[in-house]
């Protein structure tokens, strides 16, 4: 689902999966050599450092995870 709200864009992601909320992952490495971190973990980063909010709830026998993007002025066509 995606949909403005105002100066905001927001997007929400859904699945009938069994629950999980990403936002309860630990931050990942970014210190250590690439070779020695672990898999995974790098998108959610990337969402949290990205997005201006970032949900998670389960309802209704479904992960949702609701991201929001605000804009301070009215975008301007190209």
């Amino acid at each position: 689902e995606l949909r403005c709200e105002g100066q905001s864009v927001v997007a929400v992601v859904r699945d009938q999966a069994a629950a999980y909320d990403p936002l309860s992952a630990p931050e990942p490495d970014l210190e250590s050599d690439l070779d020695d971190r672990p898999i995974g973990g790098l998108g959610i980063h990337l969402v949290r450092e990205l997005m201006d909010e970032v949900s998670y709830e389960r309802a209704d026998g479904e992960n949702r995870v609701t991201f929001r993007k605000t804009w301070d002025s009215d975008p301007q066509p190209d």
